[in-house]
């Protein structure tokens, strides 16, 4: 969502995820998850769908960031951009190992939408066991409670880190004749 904000507002954007593909299942505790599940029950995928029509704005998958530095002198010059990001761009071999692809619907899963087709497998981009720097003036990390950013930012993580909270999430299948 930041991502498609960032490009609404005329900032050019890029989106780099690990993952071989988009996020089938939920795994987080919140409703947004959820809220998107049910979105593409219905073959709404607003926000994918949403990006494209900012040049064509997509999820470059088996992306790893491995390293982010800044150039202390550059941060308060607005146009600059300070921020040098390192990422490495997984070959097909690093990527299957790092997957799961119990998460992946399959053809007959109660979650299985054939519009999802695209989004089960990266597109090949030509730059795969490649490391890349890229030079950006902003960089939203967006990577959940274990946070590589924040660590590699050196960045402690505040708040509650769930080690003494109960808690659960219930993914199932309702199945029921509610006519009788």
């Amino acid at each position: 969502m930041a991502a498609l904000w960032m490009a609404r507002c005329g900032v050019k954007t890029r989106i780099i995820d690990a993952r071989a593909t988009k996020v089938f299942r939920g795994h987080a505790d919140g409703m947004q998850t959820g809220t998107l599940e049910i979105f593409d029950s219905f073959g709404i995928r607003a926000l994918l769908d949403g990006m494209k029509a900012f040049d064509g704005l997509e999820v470059e998958r088996g992306v790893l960031a491995t390293a982010i530095n800044i150039d202390e002198a550059g941060i308060h010059d607005p146009k600059a951009h300070a921020i040098k990001l390192t990422v490495r761009h997984l070959t097909d071999k690093e990527l299957a190992a790092a997957s799961t692809p119990d998460t992946i619907p399959q053809p007959g899963d109660f979650n299985y939408n054939s519009a999802d087709e695209p989004y089960l497998k990266r597109k090949v981009a030509g730059k795969e066991g490649r490391t890349e720097v890229i030079h950006a003036r902003f960089v939203i990390g967006a990577d959940g409670s274990r946070s590589w950013t924040r660590s590699a930012l050196g960045f402690d993580f505040l708040g509650d880190d769930g080690e003494e909270d109960v808690g659960g999430i219930l993914d199932c299948i309702a199945t029921s004749n509610f006519r009788k």
